[in-house]
């Protein structure tokens, strides 16, 4: 809740309209790609160490894997801040 929170304060502050805010956090039709929001989730966790990874189900879709509890506790402070700096550099 927090992390789409803070997004979503972002993609406000930066005069984002619905429809493009829906298409950042929304999945496509198809679920081969993981959201751009889970790309940049991914990336935050390699940087600052929480084991996080995307895998392949059997239909070629792309599933987010992260230990139980890890995020769903409150992730360290540094977290939410590098989060916050690469939302920041991937929203024009």
């Amino acid at each position: 809740m927090k992390i789409c929170t803070l997004a979503l304060k972002l993609f406000v502050e930066k005069k984002k309209a619905p429809r493009w805010i829906a298409e950042f956090m929304q999945q496509s039709r198809c679920l081969n790609k993981a959201l751009a929001l889970e790309r940049i989730l991914l990336k935050v966790c390699e940087d600052i160490g929480i084991p996080f990874c995307f895998i392949q189900n059997e239909y070629g879709e792309e599933t987010g894997v992260i230990e139980a509890g890890i995020l769903s506790r409150k992730p360290p402070q540094v977290f939410f801040e590098l989060l916050e700096k690469l939302l920041s550099n991937e929203v024009p």
